[in-house]
């Protein structure tokens, strides 16, 4: 687990941004990517059973990209609307097999709006803060 500690990122309008998650992902992990408690991209090792979203108002269409060997989030031509805090969580294989389900329909719905449910202790949560200049 990461604690409660916060890295504070900052990039400029129109750059590209990579939120690496810093661990090895194994191949069952899951790894969940939200912006402000909203789910912005679900991983689960391949891209055909992963999805991205496009956030409210549409706010990352066309923008996000995933490296699904490290779960690392890349975001590009950020806005100041990309600012705030983003928050990885991976699921390990191992725990608790209480989403094991995630994602089990193959079919993604990238406008769909999932908000984030509290987390357990069995789970790695890393978080960023991300500024616009």
């Amino acid at each position: 687990v990461f604690g409660d500690d916060v890295v504070s990122v900052s990039v400029k309008e129109g750059d590209l941004l990579t939120l690496n998650t810093g661990v090895t992902k194994q191949q069952h992990d899951k790894i969940l990517w939200y912006f402000n408690d909203t789910l912005i991209a679900l991983i689960n090792g391949h891209p055909n059973t992963s999805c991205l979203y496009d956030g409210e108002g549409g706010r990352f269409r066309d923008r996000l990209k995933v490296d699904y060997e490290t779960g690392s989030l890349t975001i590009t031509d950020i806005r100041s609307e990309h600012a705030g805090r983003y928050e990885v969580e991976i699921i390990r294989s191992e725990s608790s097999g209480k989403r094991q389900s995630l994602n089990r329909n193959r079919k993604c719905d990238s406008t769909k709006i999932t908000r984030k449910i509290s987390s357990t202790h069995d789970d790695s949560i890393k978080t960023f803060s991300v500024i616009i200049t």
